[in-house]
């Protein structure tokens, strides 16, 4: 039976939690990792990649040059009238759970280089440290060189999360560093992050002032608090 033979064509209904375009095969729900509403999808059998065969009007090229691997954003490829519109489904669906059914305003879609507070992974390698986001539903750490969502603030500071990332992480497993851009500075905290003993507490502290952040939590503790972060 040739490869054209297995194909399974079906048509993404809609976009689920995760972004991902949902559609029905042999009466079953299936995600489709990059598809968007109204595509008609060919999907292979075994590990061959759904080929999409009519692209949806709300397909934009990622301006994201990290956008084919890196799980930080998910539908980077759809247009912002699609994201409001999903977006404001969520919502939606997440006060129906509840019983409760107001009314909800248009949403509004942030423009790029806005968001204030970003997460990233941190994880030791052969190379160095790799400071970027997780592969999409994978442990892998995709490295960046710049972040299109998040404000200059955050993407200036990458080369010094870097190296915190480098004293902050175990050998096996990644560390979250989550940043918040605030009135004073950048409020700093890495989690799973290796135990604090003093060598590292003094290592720790000695970045905080080379990076000259607002504060630095390590585990949930402060460890260096220059500037108390403040927010409007």
């Amino acid at each position: 039976m040739s490869a054209d033979a297995e194909r399974t064509l079906v048509t993404v209904e809609r976009l689920g939690r995760r972004g991902d375009g949902l559609a029905t095969r042999d009466g079953r729900p299936i995600a489709i990792p990059g598809a968007l509403p109204g595509e008609s999808v060919a999907l292979g059998a075994g590990a061959v990649a759904p080929e999409i065969l009519a692209p949806s009007p709300d397909r934009l090229p990622p301006t994201c040059p990290h956008a084919s691997e890196c799980g930080g954003c998910a539908l980077q490829h759809a247009s912002d009238r699609l994201l409001a519109a999903w977006k404001r489904e969520r919502i939606v669906e997440a006060l129906a759970a509840k019983g409760l059914a107001p009314e909800i305003a248009e949403t509004q879609v942030s423009p790029p280089r806005t968001r204030r507070r970003v997460t990233f992974a941190a994880m030791r390698a052969k190379s160095g440290v790799r400071l970027g986001f997780h592969r999409a539903r994978s442990h892998q750490v995709v490295p960046i060189l710049d972040c299109l969502v998040a404000r200059s603030e955050i993407t200036a500071a990458l080369p010094a999360l870097e190296a915190l990332g480098r004293i902050a992480a175990p050998r096996k497993r990644a560390v979250a560093v989550s940043v918040t851009v605030s009135l004073d500075g950048l409020d700093v905290a890495v989690s799973a992050a290796k135990a604090l003993d003093l060598p590292l507490r003094e290592a720790a502290g000695a970045w905080a002032g080379t990076a000259d952040v607002a504060r630095l939590a390590w585990n949930a503790e402060t460890v260096a608090e220059r500037r108390p972060p403040r927010q409007r």
